[in-house]
């Protein structure tokens, strides 16, 4: 059932990087191990899953996760010494799709495994890219230039919009009415006030001068030029 699927193990332990790749070889899976930092190159990373060790030396793992974003997006679980609740929220907000804390055996790899391969399967992420700017519909982040954007529900509601529909005008009612339900109450100012935020914020961290325009006297679009 998932001899389709080729795994990349990115490990510092040699006798466990054999273990494992034996392990998932002998399910049917092709196999890629990186023990060294010189071997890794985000660029090549073209396996549909990783297995990536957190303290690999030399290793930036969150930087790691959100390159995986961009230049490939395969489904990524991280093998973790951390147990802090938070922390461990930080890898999957940056892109990680599962952890496993010590102790686990490679056995426990291979089942993890097939838990993230079903679940990317039931539930595939969505990943928008402009520009400098990577949306993840799944996980509800953002990130510009490998940095994670602090977004506030509404500011990444309002993007998603516009990010998914880049060539389309969007009227201020029709986004008043996607941020709070309806369009009754329709208060231009608050609507402004959180696009100017988002502008600002989008700004601040990018390489480029303009990502949101205003498209006549009523409309946003995001600056496609």
């Amino acid at each position: 059932m998932f001899n389709q699927l080729t795994v990349t193990i990115i490990h510092e332990d040699l006798a466990f990087v054999k273990d494992l790749k034996t392990l998932l070889e002998d399910h049917g899976m092709g196999v890629v191990t990186i023990t060294e930092l010189k071997d890794l190159d985000y660029q090549k990373l073209t396996t549909s899953m990783i297995v990536v060790h957190e303290t690999f030396p030399g290793l930036n793992i969150k930087k790691m996760l959100i390159a995986n974003k961009l230049n490939r997006n395969a489904l990524t679980l991280v093998l973790t010494n951390m147990v802090s609740g938070s922390y461990l929220e930080s890898l999957l907000d940056s892109g990680a799709d599962d952890y496993l804390t010590r102790p686990y055996t490679v056995d426990d790899i291979y089942q993890k495994l097939l838990s993230v391969y079903r679940n990317g399967i039931m539930r595939p992420r969505n990943i928008y890219r402009f520009k400098d700017l990577i949306l993840d519909t799944a996980t509800r982040s953002a990130f510009i230039n490998e940095t994670s954007l602090e977004l506030t529900e509404k500011e990444f509601k309002l993007l998603k919009i516009l990010v998914t529909q880049p060539f389309q005008p969007h009227k201020v009612s029709d986004l008043f009415a996607a941020l709070w339900g309806n369009a009754i109450y329709e208060d231009q100012n608050t609507l402004q006030s959180i696009m100017n935020s988002l502008i600002k914020k989008l700004q601040a961290k990018g390489s480029y001068s303009h990502y949101i325009r205003k498209f006549g006297e009523e409309s946003y679009m995001m600056d496609i030029r």
